[in-house]
């Protein structure tokens, strides 16, 4: 009986040093689940912030885009205004050279006229 008792000794002090042993495993499971953890979460936070980021960033560019549409249709505005006011002037323009020109048809018919009775009045006054 003390033999087995001894034996039972025996086994229940390894399976108690195989219990310590699995705890002390379990216990750096523990700390390398909890290191893990800790990882990850900063690893989130990083991902979060980048996406805050990133976020913000988009709405600045959609903001900067928004803009720039405006000032292009801003300067479009603008633009087909003056080709509007330089095509009035044109047409201003071309009537004006349309009425010179008509003019200096007028004025070169008179000359031919003064000059065609000017020739006849040397003619009568060499006679």
């Amino acid at each position: 009986e003390e033999r087995e008792a001894a034996e039972a000794r025996e086994k229940v002090e390894a399976l108690s040093r195989e219990v310590e042993e699995r705890e002390r495993d379990v216990e750096a499971l523990r700390k390398e689940v909890a290191a893990a953890r800790k990882k990850a979460e900063a690893s989130l936070e990083v991902v979060e912030k980048g996406l805050e980021t990133l976020a913000e960033a988009e709405k600045g560019r959609s903001t900067e885009v928004h803009d720039l549409k405006n000032e292009v249709e801003r300067l479009s505005a603008e633009k087909l205004q003056e080709a509007e006011k330089l095509t009035g002037e044109l047409e201003q323009v071309s009537g004006e050279l349309e009425r010179v020109g008509q003019a200096r048809v007028g004025l070169e018919a008179e000359v031919e006229r003064l000059s065609a009775e000017l020739d006849a009045v040397r003619r009568r006054a060499a006679e």
